[in-house]
């Protein structure tokens, strides 16, 4: 498993740093689009909206249940999640920004009394056992030191046989030369990744964490720096280095640091290929309501 160096409290600073801005570049959703299907995705939004609801494809839940959203971001998965599904959700984030923008934004949709959110750690939720039926985690794992800790809290706080989706980068291949290594350690301390696995670990940390996997698929050829073909990462970069108020300007980025970003960014294309899984499991014991 490869890992970055991001601690929990530099994780909440950053998002707290840019959770209003973000939206500008992924998206409200804040998680990578999806860009493949028989009918191409116009916007950044639409690719967001599409990965939101194939992710939701995998979640197993009946009108009136409680689902737990394991990083929430600023809320928008989770105010989608309870339209389509009729159900309660509960948000959870280490950003403080993100929850103000959250509850913001849920009041304005009408739907406070469906969707809250609540500042904690995913390592540590403070929650009762068997207190939710269902759970998704959004590109966020990637962000937490033991995901094999993180998936035992949720498996916690589930009911026999809840049902768990989640979307999470992976390596598809755990074999790196050093330039290629180096790459990656620059690319995890940019977005403050602390570990990603390879893709065949998946399963077994599954497995390890008391779940059942039902279906696991690698959409990553599907993500938004892939829209533009093989040079995506540098098309993106250089994108990015022509409209620096997405960027430095409202990320408060000094030149050196933006630099370095977009540097960044543009050497992902000399990486191992990276996969994306979209992953839908239950806990053990009788399956969950069906929609």
């Amino acid at each position: 498993m490869t890992m970055g160096k991001a601690t929990p409290d530099e994780i909440a600073s950053a998002y707290d740093g840019i959770a209003d801005n973000l939206g500008e570049v992924l998206g409200s959703s804040l998680h990578m689009g999806y860009w493949g299907g028989p009918e191409p995705a116009l916007t950044i939004e639409d690719a967001s909206d599409r990965m939101t609801d194939l992710i939701m494809d995998g979640l197993d839940t009946s009108p009136g249940q409680r689902v737990i959203d394991i990083g929430c971001g600023t809320g928008s998965p989770a105010m989608r999640l309870a339209r389509a599904r009729n159900v309660t959700v509960v948000g959870v984030t280490i950003s403080g920004v993100q929850v103000d923008i959250a509850t913001e934004r849920a009041a304005a949709e009408g739907l406070s009394d469906q969707v809250s959110f609540q500042r904690a750690n995913a390592m540590e939720l403070p929650f009762p056992d068997a207190s939710f039926d269902a759970a998704w985690a959004i590109e966020c794992l990637l962000h937490m030191p033991d995901r094999l800790t993180v998936l035992r809290e949720i498996a916690r706080v589930l009911r026999p046989g809840g049902s768990l989706a989640l979307s999470d980068p992976v390596l598809r291949s755990p074999h790196m030369t050093g330039e290629q290594r180096e790459v990656l350690d620059r690319y995890y301390d940019l977005f403050k990744v602390v570990n990603v696995p390879p893709i065949d670990d998946y399963p077994g940390i599954l497995r390890d964490s008391g779940f059942q996997l039902d279906r696991m698929t690698d959409v990553g050829d599907h993500l938004d720096p892939h829209r533009w073909g093989p040079r995506g990462w540098r098309v993106l970069s250089e994108s990015l280095r022509q409209n620096p108020a997405l960027t430095a300007d409202k990320y408060g980025l000094t030149p050196e640091q933006h630099d370095a970003f977009l540097t960044g960014l543009a050497s992902m294309e000399g990486l191992p290929a990276q996969g994306y899984l979209l992953v839908s499991a239950h806990l053990a014991g009788t399956r969950g309501g069906s929609r």
